[in-house]
């Protein structure tokens, strides 16, 4: 219970109870309860039945139970659309409407200077070139990929009215895939200023994204990476440098299964080099006589002047003479040539099929003969490939083999 002065109750109460509360208050008592003794008088009922408080019938003193407001959380300024509640009262639509008025004003206000602005860009790019000088001004391409873009795709004025012209719903043709490939490989930025400048008639990149993992995957040469390193051999061609590479062979094991798949008519799991009967078509009946490959041998490209890897192709085996491994790498060398890239080095294990395949191919690596020949001649051209026996495998094998026998015999003598 506290005892309050007629003169200073106002003051106390707009500290302890809400604006609300107040509100409430001024609505449900009329007049002003501090204004005559006689008033506070005639109406302390009021105060009693309101349960705030009890009121002593004296002239001069009130008495007041206060009870403790509940909380209430502070309820957000409608600024946006999100703000506005679903349940509005008439006086809450009353001053939110008038602001999302505003808002959507000022949204279609930027539309509209938007789009004109991009009209306006559009209809100075007459060409393609226009388009790619466009993008080297503003530093969103180098000055490599201005001029390999210009070198392919500059000459294409249909790709330009595709671009302009293009409605939601139609297929990408062929030349704006590639288009849309190379702008967004060398620049991720300049891609999206383009796609925003036509109206988002370029695909998404989430949708680049896709095209790239729907890479088939099957075995033999892969057409993707060769495409790849074709941009790579035209860069540094506009450098006025050739693309050196070194071509990395290995067998990997994998697990033997055949499995047919419905989607493909194919069978997967069985060798690449073996003709199986009934492989396409319709599925056999019974696969337990099909030969299951062994081992993948896989190929990849590393680069020499720059530190970059890619793997160009894989065959399923189940064990391979060297006269077959001869073959394969003939062909691989021929493909990464037809690419751009100069082979300049073959890495590999040394086990003796490996050995046996590169003497094959024109090395002389043996035992008894000195000098080595650690070399052959490339299929597609002139220049000499380098033989490179991986080291960290040919020590695991010197390791294996001293152990075994206890003893090597080396020019310089026994070790043990």
């Amino acid at each position: 219970m506290t005892v309050l002065s007629s003169y200073n109750i106002l003051f106390y109460l707009s500290i302890i109870f809400p604006t609300s509360y107040m509100l409430w208050w001024s609505r449900h008592i009329p007049g002003d309860i501090f204004s005559t003794p006689d008033y506070r008088h005639s109406k302390s009922n009021h105060l009693h039945d309101s349960g705030f408080g009890e009121v002593d019938e004296t002239e001069t003193k009130i008495s007041v139970n206060i009870h403790k407001a509940p909380y209430q959380t502070r309820q957000r300024t409608v600024r946006y659309a999100g703000d506005v509640k679903d349940d509005l009262t008439p006086e809450e639509a009353l001053v939110a409407v008038p602001k999302l008025k505003a808002q959507l004003s000022r949204t279609r206000s930027n539309l509209r200077k938007l789009r004109s602005q991009n009209k306006l860009l559009r209809d100075r790019l007459s060409s393609m070139q226009s388009l790619v000088d466009n993008l080297h001004s503003r530093k969103m391409i180098s000055d490599v990929a201005s001029s390999l873009i210009s070198q392919n795709y500059a000459s294409n004025h249909f790709l330009l009215d595709e671009l302009k012209s293009r409605t939601e719903g139609q297929p990408y043709s062929d030349a704006l895939r590639s288009f849309a490939r190379t702008l967004h490989f060398y620049s991720p930025k300049a891609y999206k200023y383009v796609r925003k400048v036509f109206n988002n008639t370029l695909p998404h990149p989430r949708t680049i994204i896709r095209w790239y993992e729907s890479v088939s995957g099957e075995p033999g040469v892969t057409k993707e990476s060769l495409d790849a390193l074709k941009l790579k051999a035209a860069e540094m061609a506009s450098n006025g440098k050739p693309l050196l590479g070194s071509l990395m062979m290995d067998e990997m094991a994998i697990r033997q299964q055949v499995l047919w798949n419905e989607q493909t008519r194919k069978l997967e799991g069985v060798p690449q080099l073996h003709s199986v009967h009934g492989t396409t078509g319709t599925a056999p009946s019974s696969v337990e006589q099909i030969p299951a490959a062994k081992e993948a041998l896989v190929f990849m490209v590393t680069g020499i002047q720059a530190p970059w890897k890619i793997p160009v192709a894989y065959f399923l085996i189940k064990g391979l003479n060297s006269t077959e491994k001869k073959n394969i790498i003939n062909i691989i060398l021929e493909s990464v040539h037809e690419a751009g890239v100069c082979i300049i080095a073959l890495t590999f294990d040394g086990t003796c099929t490996n050995i046996a395949t590169v003497n094959a191919l024109g090395c002389e690596i043996r035992g008894d003969y000195m000098p080595l020949k650690t070399c052959f001649q490339h299929p597609s051209s002139n220049h000499e490939v380098h033989v490179l026996l991986d080291p960290v495998h040919m020590l695991k094998l010197v390791r294996n083999t001293l152990y075994k026998q206890k003893q090597l015999l080396t020019p310089n003598g026994i070790v043990k």
